[in-house]
């Protein structure tokens, strides 16, 4: 009896601490969208053509089903250690030509 109560408690005891150096989880980060920075804004003249628009921020996220005319640049990274980064660019074409930027 008490050779079975020692093999239970030194089961138990190394269930429990030999978990101690695992790392607790990982820190996955998860980044959905275009990834949208101020030199590309920059580089955004207005006039430009929709293919122009593309070769700098490359294909839109969402294209408003009902007005084309609008284009979202989305853009969302997550991690468990970092705040949450979101940022949108919206950009309006008029007759096929960048006509505003809204950042």
């Amino acid at each position: 009896m008490k050779l079975k109560l020692l093999m239970a408690i030194t089961a138990l005891s190394i269930g429990l601490f030999g978990c101690h150096s695992l790392p607790v989880g990982y820190d996955i980060e998860v980044q959905q969208g275009n990834i949208i920075n101020q030199q590309n804004i920059n580089q955004l003249k207005l006039g430009m053509s929709r293919e122009q628009v593309i070769e700098i921020m490359g294909e839109p996220v969402v294209i408003n089903t009902f007005d084309s005319r609008c284009w979202d640049y989305v853009y969302t990274r997550v991690s468990r250690n970092q705040p949450l980064v979101k940022s949108k660019a919206t950009l309006i074409f008029e007759h096929d030509r960048l006509a505003k930027i809204i950042s």
